[in-house]
């Protein structure tokens, strides 16, 4: 419990708070940093689609028979989406929000994957945010909807 005291009485300091980039810093009230923390990488791993936004409504878990998946490298975004493997640019802004350029799709017809492939690639085309929550990857459309989730 000693360490859990350390924090709240840092935490009581803290007089202002500024992200830059990826960095979250707590600031006392002489401007001296007191915590940061570091965003969780977006990048170097294969994120496997778990919940998604269905026909616009509450959140679905994706069949398990169908394989979703985005990975991020740099600028390019790329994965399975269903049935085809797709890529697109990746762009991360000054607040480090996310969004895709336009989607580059292979051509294989999937007959029982073809609706939710559609699905997923237009909420990729939504996508305007994300955020890490210990191993999840939340993707966020433009109103803050979360609209998938990712482990």
């Amino acid at each position: 419990l000693e360490t859990e005291y350390t924090y709240i009485d840092i935490f009581e300091q803290v007089a202002a708070a500024y992200i830059y980039g990826d960095k979250l810093q707590l600031l006392n009230e002489l401007g001296a940093e007191t915590l940061s923390f570091k965003r969780a990488p977006i990048q170097g791993k294969v994120w496997a689609l778990s919940l998604y936004k269905k026909n616009g409504y509450g959140m679905a878990p994706v069949p398990d028979e169908i394989p979703v998946d985005l990975e991020l490298r740099g600028e390019k975004a790329f994965g399975c989406s269903g049935c085809n493997n797709y890529s697109a640019k990746a762009v991360f802004d000054e607040k480090g929000n996310l969004c895709f350029g336009d989607l580059s799709v292979t051509r294989l017809k999937c007959r029982d994957r073809m609706d939710f492939e559609k699905q997923y690639l237009g909420l990729i085309q939504e996508t305007a945010g994300y955020s890490i929550n210990g191993t999840a990857l939340s993707l966020y459309n433009r109103y803050e909807d979360e609209i998938m989730v990712f482990l």
